[in-house]
């Protein structure tokens, strides 16, 4: 069983404490000091479609997938979202980067999500579909690059046809992720972390993006890496992205 505070920080309970709580003990947030818990069970994760359209979808579903997980707690909350500084057992911590933040075994690890869809661009005298660069921000990099977290990158899967026309390239893009949504097809997924963040910035300059330093690249290079990738359909995804995460948070515990 685990309780959420108003201000987004969560942890499972006890058995002690679920007896005290039964007979009318109320619970102090170890962060903002009030009495403001609840019980939660997974988020309620709302989608558009049957298939994924936002990071956001990915990321409830991500989430919910860490919740069954014993002994894990996390922070719903983003890295513009979270107290700053986050309390965690007395010590203050500032969250830079990341889209959530989940404790294990006594530390707490960070996850930078980012989902890749497709687009339709002209190429020569047609069009084709193309993944959308990845944008990597310096305050990203150098979180996941200080052991701080994990990118975890979710892609549509590959796709080759060209089409005379752009409305035929939307409609093979709309039957792809329908393939997606009825598990027929499978996204394809990458998981780095600090010992392999530097292979990301190979060949890349910072550039200035509306006041941030960032670099952009390729899904192709990142799924070029020798990190853990695989391949899942979605109704396996997140429970597949989670179990590799607490695999990589106890070797880190080693």
């Amino acid at each position: 069983m685990k309780i959420r505070c108003n201000c987004g920080w969560s942890r499972e309970l006890t058995d002690e404490e679920i007896e005290k709580i039964s007979n009318g003990y109320k619970l102090r947030c170890n962060h903002c000091g009030k009495t403001s818990f609840k019980l939660i069970c997974p988020l309620i994760c709302e989608m558009e479609e049957f298939y994924y359209i936002k990071e956001k979808e990915l990321r409830c579903h991500l989430i919910n997938a860490l919740f069954v997980k014993k002994g894990v707690a996390f922070w719903d909350c983003s890295s513009e979202s979270c107290p700053d500084p986050l309390i965690v057992k007395g010590i203050p911590l500032q969250i830079k980067a990341g889209d959530f933040i989940y404790g294990y075994k006594g530390r707490i690890h960070t996850v930078e999500l980012k989902f890749i869809k497709y687009d339709c661009q002209s190429y020569y005298s047609g069009y084709r579909p193309k993944r959308r660069t990845m944008v990597i921000y310096r305050s990203q990099f150098e979180m996941i690059k200080e052991g701080g977290g994990y990118l975890v990158v979710v892609a549509e899967p590959k796709q080759k046809e060209i089409t005379k026309g752009k409305e035929v390239c939307i409609k093979g893009l709309s039957r792809m992720r329908g393939l997606l949504g009825t598990r027929k097809l499978t996204y394809d997924c990458v998981i780095v972390d600090k010992n392999l963040i530097y292979q990301l910035k190979e060949g890349k300059k910072w550039v200035n993006e509306k006041g941030y330093e960032v670099f952009r690249i390729s899904f192709q290079k990142v799924w070029n890496m020798d990190a853990i990738k695989f391949q899942s359909p979605i109704h396996k995804l997140p429970h597949k992205i989670a179990d590799y995460l607490i695999e990589l948070s106890l070797k880190k515990e080693k």
